[in-house]
């Protein structure tokens, strides 16, 4: 086993917990559907968190080649999956059959933890880019992740709904551009 598959392995644990959480939290949303009154938004995101998951996990590719690794590049790497572990978690109320839940009314009641931590994570990618792919300050990746921290910085402090609409929509219409022109293939 050489350096890079030693380190996936706990990013790997940890993106799989991840995934699992939000599998299981859509489970629990149709074995509850009599009394969780499901809210689309809510529902967007919770799909971009699972689609994050998934491309975090396919870029790290990109790092195969990095054969020395300290303590802080790990925990720097360590640090995406985990907060897209919290995200998961946090993306979902605590369901306990026989209490009414109304997913609107928990996202908006919990947007600012949501989107305050949801922050870190395009900050973590802009560092990664520096520290591990050794990108130029100036990207037009870059941007995007600029973008990104600046919305939902925008979606932690407000509660307009129509903003909130307007920017899941948005940001999984934009997202997609992202990853198309940024986002490589896995090649030996």
């Amino acid at each position: 086993m050489d350096a890079f598959e030693y380190v996936m392995v706990i990013v790997s644990i940890i993106t799989g917990l991840g995934l699992s959480t939000i599998l299981t939290g859509i489970g629990e949303l149709i074995q509850g559907r009599k009394i969780i009154r499901v809210y689309g938004i809510h529902l967007i995101w919770v799909g971009f968190i699972f689609l994050l998951q998934v491309e975090l996990w396919w870029v790290w590719w990109e790092l195969r080649s990095r054969i020395e690794w300290d303590l802080a590049s790990f925990f720097l790497l360590l640090s995406h999956p985990i907060v897209l572990y919290v995200l998961s978690i946090m993306a979902f109320p605590n369901i306990s059959m026989g209490d009414e839940i109304d997913l609107k009314e928990y996202y908006y009641e919990n947007r600012t933890w949501f989107f305050g931590v949801f922050s870190i994570y395009p900050a973590l990618n802009l560092v990664r880019d520096f520290v591990f792919l050794d990108a130029p300050m100036l990207h037009s990746r870059h941007l995007f992740l600029v973008c990104f921290i600046m919305l939902t910085v925008c979606l932690a402090w407000t509660a307009k709904k129509w903003l909130h609409q307007f920017t899941a929509y948005t940001t999984v219409t934009v997202a997609m551009v992202y990853m198309y022109l940024f986002v490589g293939g896995i090649t030996d």
